[in-house]
């Protein structure tokens, strides 16, 4: 990620037949393939938590992240 780029956000709308009426429109949102450390630096992380944040998601689910990055997170304000 060189300066000045985002990192990339796509949105799918999901339809599944068997799921609940009360989860209709559930918002989650996936972050996936963060290195943080010497390839993401801690002012990138924190850019892509408040990027996350503005997506106003109900869930967010963390993919392939490391022991470093799970150090940096919990250092983070939560909703809940």
């Amino acid at each position: 990620m060189g300066a000045g780029e985002r990192f990339a956000v796509n949105e799918e709308r999901i339809w599944l037949d068997a799921l609940p009426e009360v989860f209709g429109g559930l918002r989650v949102v996936q972050i996936s393939d963060i290195h943080h450390g010497l390839f993401l630096p801690k002012a990138k992380l924190i850019e892509a938590v408040q990027q996350t944040n503005r997506l106003r998601a109900d869930i967010v689910v963390l993919l392939e992240t490391s022991s470093p990055i799970r150090a940096q997170i919990s250092n983070l304000p939560r909703k809940y």
